[in-house]
């Protein structure tokens, strides 16, 4: 069976799944592959920011809202 490459849902929530489960490395990995196949999707970005600041990597963190910010989404912060 083959993914449509548009189609993010399930790499975005397997994603979920893991950060429920607190894997953020597998969480990184399916949330990578859905901005690969969304890469303007800033729920995806978001997630990763959020799962990168509970890893502390502060640095990864900021990046990923910057990369929101850059796609000129509006971000209430």
């Amino acid at each position: 069976m083959r993914l449509n490459d548009k189609y993010y849902d399930p790499y975005f929530n397997l994603g979920n799944s893991f950060m429920d489960e607190k894997n953020y490395d597998d969480a990184e990995m399916y949330y990578s592959k859905a901005a690969n196949c969304q890469p303007e999707n800033f729920k995806i970005y978001y997630q990763l920011g959020f799962l990168f600041m509970k890893k502390n990597e502060l640095e990864k963190a900021f990046s990923q809202i910057y990369e929101v910010k850059k796609k000129n989404y509006r971000l209430k912060i």
